[in-house]
């Protein structure tokens, strides 16, 4: 029968569901203040913003066979129309959410895909993509355990097929979002005006429409990349404080960054042809510091509530050992009250020879009156 003083065996130190969406949403008992000091201070002491320069290099590694999958695909899998519309789409996209010299690169990128495409290259993207993406997560991964003070546990296989299984997943749940975007515009626009009055109201409906579901793509992504890349064992939440700092941060820090680079930015005169590259590395190094930052902050909270249910545990062991409850104790049986008896008979037999041993000599009558023998 297991010791209940000792909750480390029964209860695993990084097992992490115990703890509740209201516990995170409640942070733990936290002030929103402490949160954020706990926090900032693991985050530098994990040194976290240097694993970001290293998700930097291997998301931008990533972006080419991204590419080549996406376009590629669109070329081959759709007909021309939707094709059109797709790309279009994304490249509407890609111009309203990355900065300029970034969207100009990118852009260039899959005009140049569309013209020499192919199954070979199809084949060389996911190839690539594969590898790269891998690389990418597991990087992740590594911030992540830091954060939450684990180290790699899970064997090789399993965590390479967590990294490509996520790929695969955010790959195609981009494509398809791509094409739920555009037709499900399209379906938005004839709804809401079929003669085409309206058109602020429209524009403003559709822009909406896709803002929500862009939104709740990212916090779909954001959610499983905080539960299932780091080696500790988390409650899947759609929403946690972590990724709604992440998707808020990202989507304003991303914008401001635009804004910087059209009106002040001038990374052409510096950088040349290169422009493009050192700002998409600069973006997605800050989306790297988020990203990272956002699970340290769950993992504060995680580590936090974990904490106080071992403790309520330890309390609850301790008081059923004290005060067991009416009925945990059987009745002895006459052996045990014999064997009772016998070690108190024993006990008491010891007992009085070690007192005759310590009490001193008997003193005489002569001796007690000063006369010497």
């Amino acid at each position: 029968m297991p010791d209940p003083a000792a909750p480390a065996k029964s209860l695993p130190k990084d097992d992490y569901r115990r703890v509740t969406t209201r516990q995170m949403w409640n942070l733990a008992g936290l002030t929103p203040l402490e949160w954020v000091k706990r926090a900032v201070a693991s985050y530098r002491e994990h040194k976290l913003e240097h694993r970001a320069v290293y998700f930097a290099f291997f998301a931008l590694y990533s972006l080419a066979p991204a590419l080549v999958v996406a376009v590629s695909t669109s070329v081959l899998v759709l007909n021309e129309t939707a094709r059109e519309e797709v790309l279009t789409d994304l490249k509407m996209t890609i111009r309203e959410g990355l900065p300029g010299d970034a969207s100009v690169l990118i852009i260039s990128e899959m005009e140049r895909l569309r013209k020499s495409t192919g199954w070979m290259v199809i084949a060389f993207g996911w190839t690539f993509l594969f590898y790269s993406g891998r690389t990418t997560l597991l990087t992740i991964s590594s911030g992540l355990d830091a954060a939450y003070g684990v180290d790699e546990r899970r064997r090789y296989w399993h965590r390479n097929v967590v990294a490509v299984g996520l790929v695969l997943l955010t790959t195609f749940s981009l494509l398809a979002l791509s094409v739920v975007l555009q037709f499900a515009a399209d379906e938005l626009l004839l709804r809401l005006s079929p003669e085409g009055r309206w058109g602020w109201v429209r524009l403003v409906a559709v822009y909406g429409f896709k803002w929500v579901l862009a939104i709740g793509f990212l916090l779909a992504a954001v959610s499983l990349v905080y539960t299932y890349v780091p080696s500790c064992k988390l409650r899947w939440t759609v929403l946690t404080p972590g990724g709604a700092f992440f998707a808020a941060t990202f989507l304003i820090s991303t914008q401001a960054f635009r804004f910087y680079i059209q009106n002040y930015g001038r990374y052409g005169d510096t950088y040349g042809a290169l422009a493009g590259v050192v700002v998409l590395m600069t973006w997605l190094w800050l989306t790297g510091m988020l990203l990272l930052f956002g699970g340290q902050l769950n993992s504060v909270i995680h580590r936090h509530a974990l904490a106080e249910l071992f403790r309520k545990d330890r309390e609850r062991m301790l008081a059923a050992r004290r005060f067991p409850p009416i009925g945990a104790i059987s009745d002895p049986t006459p052996e045990e009250v014999d064997e009772e008896l016998e070690r108190d008979e024993a006990e008491e037999v010891a007992k009085k020879e070690a007192a005759k041993k310590d009490d001193p000599p008997p003193i005489s009558a002569a001796a007690r009156s000063g006369v010497m023998p």
